[in-house]
């Protein structure tokens, strides 16, 4: 979808809340760095979770994807 019509639309999502947000640390970023890679070149894409996020999320876990987020899913992109 995204080589499709990347060029005219923009993605918001993408990160898996029942298995990623729910694993440890690692999953949550190779979660993050997967979408980047996949969404992000070219811009359009707004990362964040698929769906709202559940109550028994813990929080460190939503503190793993704000920092995964914060390293991985700026401009110029950090693929590495």
């Amino acid at each position: 979808v995204k080589r499709a019509v990347g060029d005219r639309l923009a993605f918001l999502g993408g990160i898996d809340i029942r298995t990623t947000m729910q694993g440890p640390r690692d999953g949550i970023v190779a979660e993050v760095q997967q979408r980047v890679r996949e969404l992000a070149p070219g811009g359009g894409y707004i990362l964040a979770p698929a769906n709202h996020l559940q109550g028994d999320v813990p929080a460190a876990n939503l503190f793993a994807l704000y920092a995964a987020a914060q390293e991985y899913g700026r401009y110029p992109l950090n693929l590495s």
